[in-house]
């Protein structure tokens, strides 16, 4: 991964993430027909393993272990998003403002890592 990645970027990688995520069970899925093999193993898109390191060291600073929370729920969701703001009971601009600061929280992550 190249230094300097932009914003855009992460969030894009974010959505593939929480796809590949969603799916997860010991590792990243296996039966899925369109993933590349190396050795009968599944190899993740470009970026994705790298997010998966940035939002875990998230859980070990005590100040972003809630931004990692929003994080996996928005993103490894299986409901729409109109849907889990009636779970949370939470208004849409907050949603969207806890949101955004948990997408900075991860970009300086992946930052940090390709450093």
């Amino acid at each position: 991964m190249e230094q300097g990645i932009s914003f855009g970027y992460t969030v894009a990688t974010l959505k593939v993430w929480g796809k590949w995520s969603r799916h997860k069970v010991g590792g990243y899925p296996t039966q899925s027909a369109f993933v590349h093999r190396v050795r009968g193993r599944p190899v993740a898109p470009e970026g994705v393993e790298a997010m998966d390191r940035a939002i875990a060291g998230m859980s070990l600073i005590v100040e972003e272990a809630a931004l990692q929370r929003r994080i996996k729920l928005h993103y490894q969701r299986e409901c729409s998003v109109r849907e889990l703001l009636k779970e949370l009971a939470i208004n849409p601009r907050i949603y969207y403002e806890e949101l955004e600061e948990a997408q900075w929280a991860v970009h300086a992550a992946l930052c940090n890592l390709t450093e």
